[in-house]
């Protein structure tokens, strides 16, 4: 099974005007996509934090250990590379169910249900 990025934005963009950092290496987002399996309908949402390490360093540094699961480091602020990032990582994926492929993306978002127990 082939997935593929459908869609995304992050927490910051607004209707008309998305987001763009005041400073391009000083900021932390939590962003959002859709992925769904190629040719299919229906999309599950996953959500990582992208940070800066500058950021990280102002708003972590009391902490001794700092967990980076759901969380992508970046130097400065290139959605375009972001996006990319992604989409590279979604091609790489190819696992016979939909389970599979979740546990896939999971190493690196965290998906909507990730944790649920009904």
């Amino acid at each position: 099974m082939k997935v593929e990025l459908i869609h995304y934005w992050n927490s910051e963009d607004e209707v008309d005007r998305p987001f763009f950092p005041k400073e391009k290496d000083n900021f932390c987002i939590n962003f959002q996509f859709l992925v769904g399996e190629k040719g299919k309908e229906g999309t599950e949402y996953f959500q990582v934090l992208i940070c800066t390490p500058k950021w990280i360093l102002k708003n972590e540094k009391d902490k001794k250990i700092i967990s980076s699961r759901h969380r992508l480091i970046v130097f400065e602020y290139d959605q375009k590379s972001i996006v990319n990032y992604i989409k590279h990582y979604l091609s790489n994926i190819n696992e016979d169910t939909w389970d599979a492929v979740v546990k896939k993306i999971e190493r690196i978002a965290k998906s909507e249900y990730e944790d649920y127990i009904p």
